[in-house]
Formats: C-alpha cells, structure tokens, sequence
C-alpha cells in the first residue's frame, strides 16, 4: 500500500520524545500581514487512527516541532500532564511557502473531562522560523481613528456583549443575559460614525456576542471553586494548599452581600502558569458563593509577556430602579519582542464588567470584558490611543458611543444602543 502523502491539513498528537534537531526556543520575526487560515473549515486526517502509513515532509515535521517547543519547552522538572507536549493535539495546514499550526490541549489524553479554555496558540512558521504567533485570546491591531468628515453611514452594531472564560462544569445559574437570538440593538450617526473610514486589520474582527445564560456560576464553597479552577488552569495542587492560591484584591459591600475582585495564580508554575481573575459574590451569613471569570492570564514567553492589573470596583444606583450596576475594571497589557528584540510593542486594554445586582441578591451578568480604552506604544512611545464612552442608564439599555479620540477594529463592533433584555 502506498504510503498516503500529507501537504494540506492534519491532526496529529505530537509525541514528547521526538528527535529534535531544531532550536528548541525558536526566534519571532513577526510579520502583521500574514493572516491566519480556519483550521477548522474543513475535516482534519487523524495520523494514526486508522494503522495506515502516512508520509510527512521535513519542513512539516520542522513546522511541528518548532511550534512545540515555542508553545511547551521542553526540559520542564515533572510538569503536570497537560502541560506536556504529548497531551496537546496539533493542527497543520501549509499554505504556499508557510506552515500554519493550531496547538491546544488534548484534554482526554489526561483523563480530563474538559478541556482548559483559551489555551491554545497558532503559529505561521516560514523556513524553520516563526514569522508570526498568536496566543488565544491575544488582541490584534488597531483601526484609525475616523475622519469628522467620513460621511454619514451608519455602522450597525452586532448586539451584546463580549464572552468570556465560561464555568464549563457549572450549571446555569441566577444571571447572565439568555443565549440566543437579538437584543434589537440600534445605532445612530452620532453614536457609530463611518463604516468606512480607516483601515481594518488584517483578520477579522467578530463583534460582540450575547453573553451565556452561565455566565454566572454558583459553588458550594470557596474550596470547591479552587480545586475546579486548579484543574482548569491545569496546576499541580500537590505541593501547596488551595488557600494560597486565592488573592481577594478587592472588597465591595453592597447591603448583605460582599462583592470581591479576586486574582487566582500558582506563581511556581513554569513561566507564571495559567491565572484567572473573577468577581465573587457571598452572603454575609456565608453559603454558597456566586461568582463570574473576568479574564484569562497566560505563561510569558522570552518574547511575549501578557499583565493584568486591578483598577477596581464601584456600585452605580439606577434611575427609577432598586437595582445597582456593579463596574468592575482591569487593565490588561501585551508587550511583544519584535526583529530580536530590536523593537518592543505594547498594547494597553482597560476592560470594564458591568452587572446587575439588588438587595434581593440578584447577581446577572450585563456586558463582559468592554474595551472602554486602548493604547498602542512602541518602545515606551505611544503611537495611538482611542476610547469608548459607556453608559448604562436603566436595567434594560446600554450605550456605547466613540470617545474624543476614535476607535480601534474591537471598539467598533460594540458601538450603538444595545437591548440587555431578551
């Protein structure tokens, strides 16, 4: 039987004991103008399912084990199993002179019932070098800001809200807006502005989305969240208790109920490991604890580092309404090594989270993860920042018009009046 030849798209499990003759830490020349394909427009081959030969090219077999050890180094003393290269799948497609590659996490390799969310990362490898690698949930480039006289189109803006870090092992709970369908959301020329002035970056930008009916989850205790988080964020829990790894930053209270801003981090895990941040709420009497994931920090790499810092918490009253909106903010920033470290690029996102709570306990995700300011800089000089203005003036509308200084392509896609009822 002829051995089948493999030049197009492919699924493979890497294994961890390769031969490797390439840089085990290889170089990033990025290159902005490659776009990325969809990996999963079409049905992968799966090597090795079926006991059939199959044939894979140098440069592919380069591609792989370039793009493994970049995303998993290896040399790591007893790394957890997920952290493995073994454990990953890995997604391959060559177009043209570049091999694209998709790795994320083979989550039944390690028995695990789900999968860890936004963990994975795409590469473009061009003769044995990375020429650009993005790490899931890592932004893009900045639209410019529109002209006054861009003209009088309206841009119409997709309904919702950002979705983010999702309690996968969660029942739905008491909040989050229903799944599904249109929140009717509307926009005028003052609110959007041109849809065609300026540039757009080179991939797609979606626009926001209608947050899950999940996006609040409930647990039993503080315990119980810890160890679920440990095994999403894939920690070995073995050598340290579970307290440590819990930081309240900041409390908020609101009648009967405490609303905390809390960071999540094993900080002995290889290159910072996986850290979570999210807004939990508990009674004064104690009980189960409601919480909601803001946001998602990854490893560092030498050539690529992503911060969160807290900005914090405040209760806004409503007009007409017993009900309160709960703003937390983050800031969050990823700085780039570009040309070997010739060149730094930072980019500065302040996120805002807004939810509805009452007396009654009412705790209901509004919009998640809101772009309300981005800042581009390169090598500690700022090149272009623009802002959002939001408002949230009743329980059933939120507002988004451009600040003074335009928009970016993420921006655009939440500007317009937009429905928080079903």
């Amino acid at each position: 039987m002829k051995p089948k030849s493999i030049s197009l798209i492919l699924a493979v499990v890497l294994s961890g004991c390769l031969w490797n003759p390439f840089s085990s830490r290889a170089p990033l020349e990025e290159d902005r103008s490659i776009v990325f394909p969809q990996f999963f427009e079409e049905e992968a081959i799966e090597v090795g399912a079926g006991g059939e030969p199959y044939e894979l090219d140098g440069e592919m077999l380069q591609a792989l084990v370039i793009a493994a050890n970049d995303f998993l180094p290896p040399g790591a003393r007893n790394p957890p199993c997920s952290s493995r290269q073994e454990a990953q799948l890995y997604r391959v497609i060559r177009r043209g002179d570049i091999v694209f590659v998709y790795i994320h996490e083979n989550h039944a390799y390690c028995g695990r019932a789900y999968p860890a969310l936004d963990s994975g990362a795409k590469y473009a490898i061009r003769d044995g070098r990375i020429v650009r690698r993005i790490l899931d949930g890592q932004p893009t480039g900045l639209v410019e800001p529109e002209s006054p006289d861009a003209g009088d189109d309206g841009f119409t803006a997709e309904p919702g809200v950002s979705p983010t870090f999702e309690a996968l092992w969660n029942e739905p709970s008491d909040g989050g807006v229903p799944d599904g369908g249109s929140t009717g959301s509307k926009t005028t020329d003052e609110d959007a502005g041109s849809a065609d002035a300026g540039p757009r970056t080179e991939a797609p930008v979606e626009p926001p989305t209608l947050m899950p009916a999940d996006a609040i989850a409930k647990e039993k205790s503080k315990q119980v969240l810890l160890s679920d988080f440990a095994e999403a964020l894939q920690w070995n829990v073995e050598d340290e208790p579970l307290d440590s790894f819990w930081e309240a930053v900041e409390s908020l209270e609101d009648g009967s109920w405490q609303f905390t801003l809390v960071h999540l981090a094993k900080h002995t895990e290889p290159r910072g490991g996986m850290q979570q941040w999210l807004v939990v709420r508990k009674h004064r009497k104690d009980g189960p604890i409601a919480y909601s994931s803001l946001i998602t920090q990854y490893p560092f790499t030498p050539d690529y580092w992503q911060q969160v810092k807290p900005i914090g918490m405040a209760l806004q009253p409503l007009e007409d309404s017993s009900s309160r909106v709960l703003w937390v903010r983050l800031r969050e920033s990823f700085s780039e090594s570009e040309n070997g470290g010739e060149h730094v690029t930072d980019k500065e996102r302040q996120f805002a989270y807004a939810f509805l709570v009452d007396d009654r306990g009412t705790f209901k995700a509004l919009a998640l993860k809101i772009p309300e300011k981005v800042t581009l800089s390169v090598d500690d000089e700022v090149t272009a920042e623009t802002s959002l203005e939001v408002n949230i003036p009743s329980t059933d509308r939120l507002i988004i018009r451009p600040g003074p200084t335009g928009v970016d392509a993420e921006q655009q896609a939440w500007l317009g009046e937009h429905s928080l009822t079903k």
